[in-house]
This record gives structure tokens, sequence and C-alpha cells, in this order.
């Protein structure tokens, strides 16, 4: 599960405070495990540095290249081989749908690592409009982050650091999901807060008595304590409350909230859950929903969500990254799906 600490503070605030729709996203175990789901998925996929022959292609050995040596092993110092690397990759595409990598290299040119940049640990970019040259202000702000890419602190020339975008206008800034979801979000938000405050308050529903006379101070002083002790009573041991009348005068009872039953709880739950794993396109047997689940349609829908939601994904990664990590025209990355 990630953590708020490793995914990264800033990611998730605005003037050092922590706010808003990304962190809904992991409190929620739909949002939460979409995301677990894509990240994991796309991170389990084998990564193969490839060279285009006459003959086709060829998987790239450890030892013949720097890079297939680090996709083989361990990116950085701080990533324990590619898989957490891309895990970590995944987690930043699926909430803000964008991701920066950076590689640090020898004078030579040679690459010694590389690594994933969070977004908000990227400042706005400045573009030099006369060379049409294109900058990234990158701030580590932990001791963790200038561990991880100090290196890269500072203005960073677009060829040295590249941006993946999942889901853009307009090539540069990126619709994240946590935004565009949020409606979908905090509505399932609002419903798990309802269903924790009704059981949270034993089931016992708001209501309010109407009596046919007025009542004095004393009387209602007493009904209001007799009251309060028989519905304690009745949470601790199902004890039933009894309301007493005079002259055969019963007091009414009015609901002024609705039950779980009333609400159609169930079912508005799972339509909101359903609002919120289609803005990450994750069919729901992945995330658990077997409602509507059969053998023939969990098939269907898992080949589905291998072409259409993490096909684009892993396309989106091979082509970012190999555009500043590789410098032969016929060297490619590839996941083996």
């Amino acid at each position: 599960v990630w953590t708020l600490q490793e995914y990264g503070d800033r990611l998730f605030s605005i003037g050092g405070s922590i706010f808003g729709p990304e962190r809904t996203m992991f409190r929620l175990a739909v949002s939460n495990l979409c995301i677990e789901v894509l990240s994991q998925d796309v991170a389990k996929t084998p990564l193969y540095l490839r060279k285009r022959t006459k003959f086709g292609w060829e998987i790239v050995a450890p030892k013949a290249h720097p890079v297939a040596a680090l996709i083989n092993s361990m990116p950085n110092p701080f990533h324990n081989g590619i898989y957490d690397l891309m895990r970590e990759t995944v987690s930043h595409l699926a909430i803000s749908s964008e991701v920066y990598f950076a590689g640090r290299r020898t004078n030579g040119g040679d690459l010694l690592e590389f690594c994933s940049i969070p977004r908000g640990r990227v400042a706005e970019a400045a573009v030099n409009i006369e060379n049409r040259r294109w900058y990234y202000d990158i701030q580590p702000s932990s001791n963790h982050d200038m561990a991880l890419y100090g290196w890269a602190r500072g203005r960073q020339p677009a060829g040295t650091v590249s941006h993946v975008r999942h889901r853009s206008l307009n090539g540069n800034e990126a619709l994240a999901t946590s935004a565009l979801s949020r409606s979908a979000v905090s509505l399932l938000e609002t419903m798990q807060e309802f269903q924790s405050g009704s059981y949270g308050n034993g089931g016992v529903p708001v209501v309010a008595f109407g009596f046919p006379d007025a009542l004095d101070d004393k009387q209602f002083e007493r009904l209001k304590e007799g009251f309060r002790r028989a519905i304690k009573k009745a949470q601790s041991d199902g004890t039933p409350v009894i309301l007493e009348g005079a002259d055969g005068e019963v007091p009414q009872v009015h609901k002024l909230s609705q039950s779980a039953t009333d609400a159609d709880f169930i079912k508005s739950n799972l339509s909101a859950a359903m609002d919120v794993i289609r803005f990450f396109r994750v069919p729901p047997h992945k995330v658990g929903i077997l409602d509507r689940a059969t053998f023939s349609n969990i098939e269907h829908q898992s080949l589905q969500f291998v072409t259409d939601t993490l096909r684009p994904i892993l396309e989106l990664i091979e082509r970012s990254v190999g555009k500043f990590l590789l410098d032969l025209p016929d060297e490619y990355f590839e996941f083996n799906v």
C-alpha cells in the first residue's frame, strides 16, 4: 500500500498542507485498488531493450549495453530493480497523469542511473521563444529527494528530462485523473461517511417526537433523560425502547434521517464505485466488484484491459523513456505483454 510519505507529500499539497482529491483516492478502497492494479500490472510486465536487425530484432544483453544493464539490475541506488521504479511511475500516471524521468550521465555521455520525478517536484517550465528551447526546473525538497535526484536539481533542458503525459489537450499540461474524477470520488467518500455515521450511531436514525399536548419543563427533561438511557441500553444489548403515553395518547415518532435501506445504499454505493473506476479504465472484477461477473465476460474484460488500458500506458513509457535514454535510432524499449 502506498503511503503519503512514500508517494511524496508535495504531490498532494499546496502551500505545504496536504489537500485534495489525491489524498482522498488513497483513503477510498476502490480508487486505491485501481492505482495498485495499474501499477503492479505494468511493473510485473518484463521490459527489454531491443535492437532492430535485418532479420527483425534481437534483445540486447545487459553486458552489451549500459541501459540494458540498468533495467536488468537497478536503475538507481534507491529502487530495488525496474519493478519498483515502474510501480512508482505508473502510480503517478494513474493519479496525476504525468511524471518526469531524468538520467545522470558521465562527462562522456554514458548513462549512470535514471529515476522518475513526481510533478510536485518540478516547477513551472520555462521557454526560450527565440530558439524554441524548453526547460524544466527540478526542485528536490527532502533529504530523500536530494539523495535520489539531487544531481538533477535546477533548470534542465528538455533533452535531458522526459515529461511523460498520459492525458493532455495541448501536449504540455496534463489532465490529472484526480481532478477529472473529483466529483465521483467526493460522492463515494460522502456515501462512506454516511455509512460510517450510521453504524457509529448504532444504526439508530435521527427522530423527533410529537405530543398532542405540550410538555412542561419537568416532563421534557424526564423524557429526554429516559430516552437517552433507553437508547444506550438498546444499542448495548438490544433491549426494546418503550414509549409511555398518558390517557391513551401515544407520542408520534417522526424519522428525520434516512436509513441505509431507505437510501438503497448498497446499490447507490456500487454505482458510485463504478463511476470512480471508469476514470481509471479498470474492469470491475479487478477491484473485487463481481456482481455481474461471469466466466466469459471476465475473460473478455481481462483481454480488453490489456489492449485498451495497459497497452497505451506501456507504449507511452516505451517511447518517452527511450527518447532520452537511447542514442541510436535502431534501439528501442518494449514490454513483453
